[in-house]
């Protein structure tokens, strides 16, 4: 909610009156506010939005600390949970907010360029996961800028690109979890690697007896919606990977060739020759060749495919989208991908993007119409399809759903993997040991119920520390932790004041006690954090925690609770003023 303007008695009187009205008295007005030295002011009043308890109890519990300190600091704060649909579409498409609590969508042991989309200010009007901060600075831009060429020292350019986002707070870093799950074990056995390289992990579970896998979830996002290239829609470790494959997959823990074969990159001008495995097919069928890798990359730099007046890019994989140069097809199985100047490190980041069957998608590149009647010209049926009719090149493929409700997909058995010998991929040759997945979509509570009961192998939606200790008596179900790299953070839309002022947020990031979120939410199992690069190689030495506060915005309190004289003097001293109420006042702007 943007509470910067918020009609006084007299102002209410004034709009009564009409134009005239407030013609004949706006020189009385600001005669008025000369005289006193400063302008009119409003309590500050702010909205946290975050999921509902039960899709992320953590963010949950995030968002109540914050309420708690910024009450404290006498800000007016409102939680306002939302299931993750209505949360995206507000925070990525609407940017109907004012702070919102979530992690953010990125993988293990990220290359910093995913800093690149996240904050650059040419993609602030974009929707999805492209700024969503609406931020913009002329000297984040110039230091993302550089840390892409190969001119510059890549290693400094990302240590000023740290400090500089560490000194404006668009995004608020909080901790990085370490998720726990659960899974029976009495009848398959694995679960630890499974989780350890989720979700290509569970394709090398052992099945004791067993033909059929469930899990439950707490995001029924892929019952409902399962196109990979939605920004809304997915996390980084969504099932959705075993339906879409890319040329090479990341597990967490190491980079396989997966659709690629052969991989080959030329350094002047930067380039990557692929020559696909054999046989390749897609679900239904037809076979998967060179022509689907080049029309997937087009697609996501255009999703009109060249058809619109203007380039509509997909919201997501910006950042890799933005760095080719040109595309060249030389067979079925090979094709040769050129690059602006930039790092193979950053380049690499391509071969992650899911392939698509262009014999499908190619339908999907006009805009967006009903009945026949084009609506929209900035979005094509490629970005909002929910495609419900799947057909990837995965493990498994699609057999059905019931959206919000559970999904069902099929071992897929001409896939590569069920007859591949590659001494590469030696953990996961034959495929999956099981038939079929069921996808169970529940409220947390009722997701852990569900594996207690024997009713559900496992939980792969992190839970919450509290329901550990109710599983413990059973010998049956183990807890599985593991490191993830999507970490928790707050994020400002900084096109609304006071949140466009940097001031104002390095003040409320101050109000933020990680340590105490981090043994208290996470129960212990969270590091906290200071940087978007935090758990990396790339994070910034001046950036590391040494504890017990943020080494930039350190905490005005101690053991979780805000010390009010210090938050107010704080303030203060930032040129802001309280009302004989306590209530911090904001600058009528």
């Amino acid at each position: 909610m943007d509470s910067s303007f918020r009609p006084t008695a007299t102002r209410r009187a004034l709009l009564a009156g009409g134009v005239t009205g407030i013609a004949a008295l706006s020189g009385c007005v600001r005669r008025l506010r000369n005289l006193s030295g400063r302008q009119e002011t409003d309590p500050a009043a702010l909205e946290i939005k975050t999921p509902l308890s039960d899709n992320d109890p953590f963010a949950s519990r995030i968002a109540s600390h914050l309420s708690e300190s910024f009450a404290a600091a006498g800000i007016e704060a409102r939680v306002v949970p939302s299931d993750w649909e209505s949360l995206y579409q507000e925070v990525l498409f609407g940017n109907d907010f004012d702070i919102y609590v979530s992690q953010l969508p990125q993988s293990f042991d990220p290359d910093p360029d995913v800093l690149y989309p996240l904050l650059h200010s040419r993609f602030s009007a974009e929707a999805g996961w492209q700024n969503p901060f609406g931020f913009t600075d002329l000297d984040v831009d110039s230091l993302l800028d550089r840390q892409r060429k190969t001119s510059d020292s890549r290693e400094q350019s990302v240590d000023e690109l740290q400090t500089q986002i560490a000194n404006n707070q668009p995004v608020v870093p909080v901790c990085l979890p370490e998720l726990r799950r659960v899974a029976r074990t009495n009848r398959f056995s694995g679960w630890d690697a499974a989780f350890a390289e989720f979700p290509y992990g569970l394709l090398r579970l052992t099945a004791e007896d067993a033909t059929s896998l469930t899990v439950a979830v707490t995001d029924g996002r892929i019952t409902a919606n399962r196109n990979p290239l939605s920004a809304m829609h997915h996390r980084p470790q969504s099932l959705l990977k075993l339906l879409y494959e890319p040329l090479v997959v990341d597990t967490g823990h190491r980079r396989l060739p997966w659709l690629a074969d052969e991989i080959e990159w030329d350094d002047d001008p930067l380039a990557v020759s692929i020559t696909l495995r054999t046989d390749l097919s897609w679900h239904d069928g037809e076979s998967l060749t060179a022509d689907d890798v080049a029309f997937s990359y087009r697609l996501v730099a255009d999703s009109s495919s060249g058809d619109a007046e203007n380039p509509i890019p997909a919201p997501r994989f910006r950042g890799p989208s933005t760095l080719i140069e040109e595309i060249t097809v030389e067979s079925a199985r090979r094709l040769t991908v050129e690059f602006i100047e930039t790092h193979q490190s950053v380049a690499e980041q391509l071969l992650a993007v899911p392939i698509l069957p262009e014999h499908i998608w190619e339908d999907y590149t006009s805009s967006v119409s009903i009945a026949g009647i084009e609506i929209d010209r900035e979005s094509t049926e490629a970005i909002i399809t929910d495609n419900t009719e799947t057909v990837g090149s995965g493990p498994f493929e699609f057999s059905e759903a019931d959206a919000g409700t559970e999904l069902v997909v099929s071992r897929f058995d001409d896939h590569f993997l069920r007859s591949t010998d590659d001494d590469r991929l030696a953990d996961f040759h034959g495929g999956p040991s099981f038939e079929e997945l069921t996808v169970i979509n529940l409220s947390h509570v009722a997701a852990v119920e569900l594996v207690q009961a024997g009713e559900a192998d496992a939980t792969v939606s992190p839970i919450a520390p509290t329901s550990v200790d109710e599983l413990a008596d059973n010998p049956e179900v183990t807890t599985f932790s593991h490191r993830s790299n999507s970490l928790y953070h707050l994020g400002f839309n900084t096109r609304r004041s006071p949140l466009s002022n940097p001031n104002f947020r390095q003040l409320v990031a101050r109000l933020v006690d990680k340590s105490y979120l981090a043994e208290t939410v996470f129960d212990g199992f969270g590091e906290p954090v200071a940087s978007p690069l935090a758990g990396t190689d790339w994070l910034a030495d001046d950036l590391e925690w040494r504890g017990p506060h943020d080494p930039v915005v350190p905490f005005l309190g101690r053991e979780g609770t805000v010390d009010d004289e210090a938050a107010r003097e704080a303030f203060g001293e930032a040129g802001y003023r309280y009302n004989e109420d306590g209530e911090l006042l904001l600058p009528d702007v």
